[in-house]
C-alpha cells in the first residue's frame, strides 16, 4: 500500500467534470438565492413576533447563505485551487463559531424574555416552504458530494 499524501489527496478531491463543477455552481446559486428570501423574511417575521425562535432561524438562514456564497466562490475560483480549498475550510469554520453564537443570542434573548413571542403567519409560511425545499435541496447536494467525493460538501453525514 502506498502513502497518499494530503495534496494528492485534494487534487483528487478536486479533479471534477465542467459538468459537476457547473452542477455546483446552480446548486449554490438556487442555495443563495433561497437563503437570501429565508432569511430576510424569518428576520421581518421575528420582529414583527418578537420571537427568539424565528430570530435564530433568520440568523441561521444568513449563516447558510454565507456558507453558500463560500462554497459557490470557491468552485468559481480556476486559481490555486489548494490555496481555494484551505481559505473555503476557514471561513466555514469561523461560520459555524458564528453560528453558534447565534445560537447562545437567541437562547439568551429567549430566557431573558420580557415580551411573549406573537404567533407569524409569515413564519409559519416560512416554515412550510423550507420544509419542502430544504430536503430537496440537501438531496441534491448529497448527490453532488458523492460525485466529488467531497466529505465535507454534504451538509450532513448519515453514515
Amino acid at each position: 500500500m502506498t502513502p497518499v499524501s494530503d495534496r494528492a489527496v485534494a487534487e483528487q478531491k478536486i479533479a471534477l467534470s465542467p459538468i459537476t463543477v457547473r452542477s455546483i455552481i446552480r446548486i449554490q446559486v438556487f442555495t443563495i438565492i433561497w437563503m437570501s428570501v429565508e432569511g430576510a423574511v424569518s428576520l421581518v417575521a421575528a420582529g414583527r413576533a418578537r420571537s427568539p425562535a424565528l430570530l435564530g432561524f433568520g440568523g441561521d438562514s444568513v449563516i447558510e447563505l454565507l456558507s453558500a456564497a463560500v462554497v459557490f466562490l470557491r468552485f468559481q475560483s480556476e486559481s490555486n485551487q489548494e490555496k481555494a480549498e484551505r481559505w473555503a475550510a476557514k471561513v466555514a469554520g469561523a461560520l459555524l463559531l458564528a453560528l453558534g453564537g447565534c445560537v447562545v443570542l437567541t437562547s439568551t434573548l429567549s430566557l431573558l424574555g420580557s415580551h411573549e413571542a406573537q404567533p407569524s403567519f409569515m413564519g409559519i409560511a416560512l416554515l412550510l416552504g423550507a420544509a419542502f425545499i430544504m430536503p430537496l435541496l440537501a438531496r441534491k447536494k448529497r448527490e453532488l458530494a458523492g460525485i466529488g467525493n467531497f466529505y465535507d460538501f454534504t451538509p450532513y453525514n448519515f453514515s
